[in-house]
């Protein structure tokens, strides 16, 4: 992760750790929405297998980077990434490197669940590059970051696997 944050140290600077028993992919950003994301997790009986972050600025390559990166832990069982309603970021690169990354690394989200939820500028054209991911749930502001959470835990309950 190191390596990408190098690769433009002043456009969206990626804060990342990993907790070792965990089993769901955490790319929900900025700060305080993350850590919700991270307790809400827990508290449903969700593994996070890690902490994410990157500040705003427009980086679409870092978000594919890093979720290539996160995709390639061995025992993960679904994924989850969004955050509050970004003013300074256009969503819609966000989604398009999450999803590059998720179709270049074969993810068929009917066994390995992904829940997305975003909201803020580029949204009619992030939802547009989501749909194009079959059973890829998208959420926006009118689903709340810890509903986004409770979808992400039921779906990985459910039986889905890698």
């Amino acid at each position: 992760m190191r390596e990408i944050d190098r690769m433009d140290p002043h456009n969206g600077a990626i804060r990342f750790l990993e907790f070792p028993e965990g089993d769901i992919a955490c790319m929900v950003t900025s700060g305080g929405a993350a850590l919700t994301a991270l307790g809400q997790l827990m508290v449903l009986g969700g593994r996070p297998a890690n902490a994410f972050d990157i500040t705003a600025g427009p980086h679409e390559e870092k978000m594919y980077l890093a979720t290539r990166a996160i995709l390639e832990r061995p025992g993960l069982r679904g994924l989850i990434a969004g955050g509050n309603v970004k003013n300074f970021t256009r969503v819609d690169l966000q989604v398009r490197g999450i999803v590059r990354a998720l179709r270049e690394a074969g993810i068929d989200a009917r066994r390995f669940p992904v829940v997305l939820r975003f909201a803020g500028p580029g949204l009619e054209a992030a939802r547009d590059i989501a749909a194009s991911l079959p059973d890829l749930e998208f959420y926006e502001d009118d689903t709340s970051l810890e509903g986004a959470v409770r979808r992400i835990v039921e779906r990985t309950r459910e039986g889905a696997s890698p």
